[in-house]
């Protein structure tokens, strides 16, 4: 996944150290600012970095999806009034290493975000390092009307114009066709939080069900349940039971999907991690454009 924004960092002709765009660059006492593209050059690094993760770990689920790596069966076999269909697995997948380069590429886009802050206050004070470097921070909030005054301290350097932008970005109640609240910087603030603590375990999950047939041999009240299934071998993936007798085909196809077991709106229905990141990704992206065409150039 390459970075959407490598095509507006490019240095401008005839511009020298201290001038950028018209606009002159105050000098610390430590250091000189050079150039717009100097200082956001750590930013799209860190953005290429995260894709070049989001990337790898794509392509190695897709490999090991396509090398038919499970199979399903359920138990008991013949009518009750419970069945659980489970996974078999022909081949183990390095879950670990998925859960590293899923905290990996989530990392990066956390920290892209806070080196906006941290490019926005050099812009700001004509200093680098800026002042308070260590607090400073991309704030995400869950309630901006009630939480961001408590924050703003992290952002202290930036301009009034800095910080709206930032608190406009914050997430809202918006929702796709599934019910999905996306708020993608809330998930990435949360999922970089989680990593940093434990790691980010993938789980099974069934986007599309599955194909054959469940047989209602007597009437009766039936639960079909589908946890979230970690990705061992014997993994429960679907648990039928209730009062009604049923029967569950043996020749039954399944395909199954991976997604990330922590997400705050949906705990128990993953977002698939292709998807997930992916919406993450883009959302990074799109700030980090607005915000360099806004103030940094």
């Amino acid at each position: 996944m390459s970075s959407l924004l490598a095509a507006v960092i490019v240095e401008q002709p005839g511009l020298d150290a201290g001038n950028v765009c018209g606009q002159p660059f105050a000098v610390s006492g430590r250091h000189e600012v050079t150039t717009v593209a100097d200082i956001f050059d750590g930013i799209e690094a860190k953005i290429d970095r995260a894709g070049e993760h989001v990337d790898a770990l794509n392509r190695e689920i897709t490999d090991w999806a396509q090398s038919q790596p499970y199979s399903v069966a359920s138990e008991p076999e013949g009518q009750a009034t419970h069945h659980r269909i489970y996974v078999n697995l022909h081949k183990i997948p390095d879950v670990r290493r998925w859960g590293l380069l899923l905290g990996d590429a989530v990392h990066n886009m956390r920290s892209a975000l806070d080196h906006l802050v941290y490019a926005g206050a050099i812009r700001v004070t004509g200093q680098d390092p800026p002042p308070d470097e260590r607090r400073l921070q991309f704030v995400i909030v869950d309630d901006p009307s009630s939480e961001w005054s408590k924050q703003a301290w992290h952002m202290a350097p930036l301009s009034d114009e800095m910080r709206a932008f930032i608190k406009g970005v914050q997430p809202d109640r918006s929702s796709d066709p599934n019910g999905y609240q996306l708020n993608l910087l809330r998930w990435i603030r949360d999922l970089d939080d989680a990593d940093k603590h434990r790691a980010i375990r993938p789980v099974f999950v069934l986007p599309a069900g599955f194909q054959g047939y469940v047989r209602t041999i007597t009437g009766g009240k039936m639960t079909i349940n589908m946890p979230l299934a970690p990705i061992d071998d014997k993994a429960t993936l679907l648990e039928i039971s209730g009062e009604a007798v049923t029967e569950v085909e043996r020749s039954m196809s399944v395909v199954l999907g991976i997604g990330i077991s922590v997400m705050p709106e949906h705990p128990k229905g993953p977002r698939l991690i292709y998807e997930a990141l992916d919406l993450m990704f883009n959302a990074v992206v799109d700030v980090a454009k607005q915000f360099r065409e806004k103030f940094l150039v």
